[in-house]
């Protein structure tokens, strides 16, 4: 699956295939013996697609974007960021 900014997609399927997406990477990360310590992270944001007619609030979309980080993404990983 494929989750973009745009589209009609809910908060909720963006979750889904988010975590979908951060579990087959740090699986394969350490699958093939990747030093996590040497990587960052730049994730999307949990958020309703563009074209949603149930668009999210922000403290959802920070929340869920938190919540689904926590759960997926070792402790050692050094470092997240987000631009701009």
């Amino acid at each position: 699956n494929e989750v973009l900014m745009d589209g009609k997609h809910s908060i909720d399927e963006c979750l889904e295939v988010t975590e979908q997406t951060l579990k087959s990477l740090f699986f394969f990360l350490k699958k093939n013996n990747v030093n996590l310590k040497g990587v960052l992270l730049k994730p999307n944001m949990v958020s309703s697609g563009t074209e949603c007619n149930d668009q999210a609030g922000i403290d959802e979309v920070a929340k869920k974007t938190l919540d689904s980080l926590l759960r997926n993404v070792p402790a050692e990983l050094p470092g997240i960021t987000f631009l701009p």
